[in-house]
C-alpha cells in the first residue's frame, strides 16, 4: 500500500528542473544594456519609455504633467458600446 502511494505521488511531482545553456552570437554578445537603466528591470523600462518630441518637451517638464494630460484625454475620448458574447 505504501509502496503505491509512493508511486501515485512522484507521478504528480515534477522532477529535477533542467538546464540548457544558449549560445549567444557575437552580435548578441555586443550588445550593451543602458547605464541608467538596471539589468534586472530593463525589460520592464525599456517598455514603458517613451521619448517626446522637442516641441511637446517644451510644454511637459516631467512625467506627472504627460501623465495627467493624457488621463484628461482618454476621459474626454467617446465611450465604444461594447457587446460581450454569451456563452
Amino acid at each position: 500500500m505504501l509502496a503505491e502511494r509512493i508511486k501515485q505521488r512522484r507521478a504528480v511531482t515534477p522532477g529535477k528542473v533542467k538546464v540548457r545553456f544558449v549560445k549567444f552570437s557575437p552580435e548578441e554578445m555586443a550588445y550593451d544594456i543602458p547605464s541608467d537603466v538596471s539589468s534586472r528591470n530593463w525589460r520592464r523600462a525599456n517598455a514603458r519609455t517613451v521619448q517626446l518630441d522637442a516641441d511637446v518637451a517644451r510644454i511637459f517638464h516631467d512625467a506627472s504633467q504627460v501623465n495627467n494630460a493624457l488621463r484628461k484625454l482618454i476621459e474626454a475620448l467617446p465611450v465604444r458600446n461594447r457587446k460581450r458574447k454569451s456563452a
